[in-house]
């Protein structure tokens, strides 16, 4: 069955008892990648190939319109990437505070991307790249 995309969204995690998920103001898209390193380890005595997946790894982009203040997720995710830290984020659906559907995990910035068209509004694009394992969350 088809779901409405608006209910995923990317969410700054403060880790503690409970998890708080704050959401990225202006979010207009977002798009995880999840990615399989694939290992050939065919021989001279296969006609086909034979593969094994390696490490994984996962990177995640999202568009925003521009937020602007010192406690707007987007200034706390430039700051990040200006000092070189990881982030905590939550891709998915939140109820009532709760990541109840989804994936969580620690990413670094690798790019923050201002655009600035005559005529439109003010957008960010941001790209991370995972820093370790990607946790699936699954709906109860």
């Amino acid at each position: 069955m088809a779901e409405n995309g608006s209910k995923r969204k990317v969410y700054v995690v403060t880790t503690g008892t409970p998890d708080v998920n704050t959401a990225i103001g202006g979010e207009m898209s977002n798009s995880l990648t999840v990615n399989g390193v694939i290992i050939d380890v065919s021989d001279k005595d296969s006609d086909w190939a034979e593969n094994i997946v390696g490490q994984k790894s996962w990177t995640l982009s999202a568009s925003f319109n521009i937020k602007k203040g010192a406690t707007e997720k987007q200034q706390v995710l430039f700051d990040a990437l200006v000092a070189g830290t990881e982030v905590n984020l939550a891709i998915g659906e939140v109820v009532a505070g709760t990541l109840t559907d989804g994936y969580k995990g620690q990413a670094v910035i690798e790019s923050f991307a201002e655009n600035n068209e005559k005529d439109g509004s003010v957008t960010r694009d941001i790209s991370f790249v995972g820093n370790g394992e990607l946790q699936k969350i699954d709906a109860a």
